[in-house]
């Protein structure tokens, strides 16, 4: 059968190849707007995470120089830290020789304390013993002098 016969003219075959490209056109220009609007959402998503990239590395930065602060801090606190058990030490040392000191000048001062008390009651004896011997009439011994007894 011939074309004609089945009732396609060339005007319908002209109209249907027409309609068939305004179609594949159709779809194509839709696809098209597809692919833009996927593009833009792309490059809007990209542009989102260069910013969150920007402010990742900035807040990286502020996070090393607060490290590297705290790493100085840290070591002043040490070195300020060893002066002051310096220090401390040198003035427990100090203290040390000064209770030393103290200690041996009151017992210099106790030993000399006791021997003039000693002394003062040797001369408190010996001035009873005077006074006895001149009551009693006895004769007077030279001062410093003991008397042996036999």
């Amino acid at each position: 059968m011939s074309r004609r016969a089945r009732g396609v003219t060339s005007a319908e075959r002209s109209r249907r190849a027409g309609e068939h490209r305004r179609q594949a056109a159709e779809r194509r220009r839709h696809v098209a707007e597809g692919d833009r609007r996927a593009s833009e959402t792309i490059r809007k998503e990209a542009e989102r995470l260069r910013a969150v990239a920007e402010e990742t590395r900035a807040s990286a930065e502020a996070a090393r120089r607060s490290a590297d602060l705290a790493r100085r801090a840290a070591e002043q606190a040490r070195r300020h830290r060893d002066a002051v058990m310096a220090q401390l030490e040198v003035l427990r040392q100090r203290a040390e020789v000064s209770r030393k000191e103290a200690e041996a000048t009151r017992a210099t001062r106790d030993e000399h304390f006791e021997a003039r008390t000693r002394e003062a009651i040797r001369e408190e004896v010996e001035i009873a013993a005077e006074v006895q011997r001149s009551e009693l009439g006895l004769p007077h011994t030279p001062r410093g002098r003991r008397r042996t007894r036999r």
